[in-house]
């Protein structure tokens, strides 16, 4: 080994036992940390390019001293001269791949699809841009345009695309500088509209009978399930399994919901719920004791992993089939306004109406926030208010009959009235199967 010596670094010629040169090293001490070395590798033919290399390297040096600038290894350069051309596209995709639950669990089928969908909104304005390249004036541009895909959408798109900068500037898990220096979405998250969910009425006796009667029979036992026994989501009724009822302590056991794997492709299967407290038991009423028996004598396979709810084709009933099942029965109930998981809501609602408190509620319902049991709990209380207000002025006013009132009256009775025709429809249904 022998070394060519220079102003700035030398060039060792190493050699094998030979005495053959098998390469040649130009290296410099590191300006940060003189005991170390910064080096590179050359072909014994190449010791023009090891000199042309040391001789870059100076100049960059005297630059950095001239200008006060940090010097960097060419380590560190290559690093951001990559950086630098990482286009926006690609870093999205590394984001959603390595995108986790607070819970450090990947993503599920249908988590992974809202995300893709959130990101669609935003991905082809700057998908071909350099990260590094995106400014404040770029996203201005994409926030101020209109949005067709709605306000619920464009609210969410902006909290993926701000979550997506602040991962691009802040530092690496590797301990390497962030891909940027600062997140160029400043602009303010729009706020949710109202999705009118919370003012649509709780369900009625009658009603949740009726949707009970025009559901499959092998599903219809569903509705009771989330209505009445922990406000079940459409997921989780759709895993349950026969072990998950506890006959003895008339428990039910929340443990999974369903999903279609990690790319939301194929059969459904179980998977985790929603969220770690999601995860819950909850009591079953005496009144379902005894459908849920007959359900399970007559649609449910042996053993305890069976599937409670047991479609007719697959394994594990999907959430699409229950959801059309429901909608056929809504209709035919009369409450074409309502969704699945209204049956949820009006799990909350009503149990606080029967006396239930919010820890109760937020129990039942596997919430750690109070922010939404809060909501089922104020429409309970406002609609108790409400009854009791005029309870008291029925009983405290004067009788006055003026045509407000007895058009208030009319239109009090006519509500009343198709209650009842709904009532009377759904007896009579229930008759003629008894016959």
């Amino acid at each position: 080994m022998t070394k060519n010596r220079r102003d700035f670094g030398n060039i060792t010629r190493r050699a094998n036992g030979n005495g053959v040169v098998t390469s040649l090293v130009a290296r410099y001490p590191d300006p940060n940390n003189p005991r170390h070395r910064i080096q590179k590798s050359f072909r014994p033919s190449e010791e023009d390019q090891a000199i042309m290399w040391l001789r870059t390297e100076e100049k960059y040096l005297n630059q950095c001293l001239s200008t006060h600038t940090p010097w960097l290894s060419p380590k560190q350069r290559e690093q951001m001269l990559n950086d630098s051309r990482v286009l926006f596209g690609d870093y999205v995709e590394e984001w959603i791949a390595n995108y986790r639950t607070k819970t450090g669990a990947r993503l599920s089928g249908s988590s992974m699809r809202n995300i893709r969908a959130d990101v669609s909104h935003f991905l082809d304005d700057f998908k071909d841009m350099a990260v590094q390249q995106i400014t404040p004036q770029d996203i201005r541009k994409w926030y101020e345009k209109p949005h067709p895909e709605g306000p619920h959408a464009f609210h969410r798109a902006c909290q993926r695309f701000k979550a997506v900068m602040r991962c691009a500037s802040t530092e690496r898990l590797d301990g390497s500088p962030a891909l940027r220096p600062d997140n160029p979405f400043i602009f303010p998250i729009p706020p949710l509209p109202d999705s009118g969910r919370d003012k649509v009425p709780p369900i009625t006796p009658e009603e949740l009978r009726a949707l009970y009667e025009n559901m499959p029979g092998y599903t219809r036992l569903s509705v009771y399930l989330s209505a009445l026994a922990g406000g079940l989501r459409i997921g989780e009724v759709c895993a349950l399994r026969v072990g998950d009822i506890d006959f003895r302590n008339k428990t039910l056991h929340v443990r999974h919901s369903v999903s279609r794997g990690e790319n939301d492709r194929g059969a459904t299967r179980l998977s985790s719920t929603k969220t770690a407290s999601s995860t819950r038991n909850v009591i079953i009423p005496d009144g379902l004791i005894p459908l849920i028996r007959e359900h399970i004598a007559k649609y449910c396979n042996p053993g305890r992993d069976a599937m409670l709810f047991k479609p007719r084709k697959v394994t594990v009933l999907s959430q699409n089939t229950l959801r059309k099942h429901f909608d056929v029965a809504k209709k035919a109930a009369g409450r074409p306004d309502i969704v699945f998981h209204t049956l949820r809501a009006s799990h909350a609602t009503l149990l606080i109406l029967a006396g239930g408190t919010l820890r109760e509620a937020m129990n039942q319902l596997g919430h750690t926030s109070t922010d939404v049991a809060i909501r089922h709990y104020q429409r309970a209380v406002d609609e108790h208010t409400a009854r009791v207000a005029n309870a008291l002025a029925d009983r405290m006013l004067p009788a006055v009959r003026t045509p407000e009132v007895v058009e208030a009256e009319i239109a009090a009775t006519e509500e009343q009235l198709e209650r009842v025709k709904r009532r009377l429809e759904s007896l009579r249904r229930e008759l003629r199967e008894l016959r």
